[in-house]
């Protein structure tokens, strides 16, 4: 998206949209399939929806920050770029075999 325009960008930010969307019903899945009882399920999905939502809330302010200062995107985009990444290693740890 930082390097492409016109067609490039649209194609990129509807799979990065799509992918990052992914996300939510698959943590809520894998929140369900590692826990033991119905008791821990609903504490992890407390825990995580929590944390979700106020790392989402913070994420959103320092997106619409680093635009106000620099003026540009470039910085968001990398800073979702990371999010993914980051998002794929934990879901490769949380998607093994293990349960909680």
């Amino acid at each position: 998206m930082l390097l492409g325009s016109g067609t490039v960008a649209i194609v990129g930010g509807v799979v990065t949209g799509l992918g990052l969307a992914c996300t939510f019903p698959l943590s809520m899945a894998l929140i369900a399939l590692k826990a033991h009882s119905e008791v821990q399920t609903t504490l992890l999905s407390t825990i995580a929806q929590g944390v979700g939502y106020l790392i989402a809330a913070i994420g959103t302010f320092v997106l619409g920050l680093s635009f106000s200062v620099t003026g540009s995107w470039s910085w968001g985009i990398g800073f979702l770029a990371t999010c993914a990444l980051i998002q794929a290693l934990i879901g490769l740890y949380a998607g093994s075999k293990r349960t909680l």
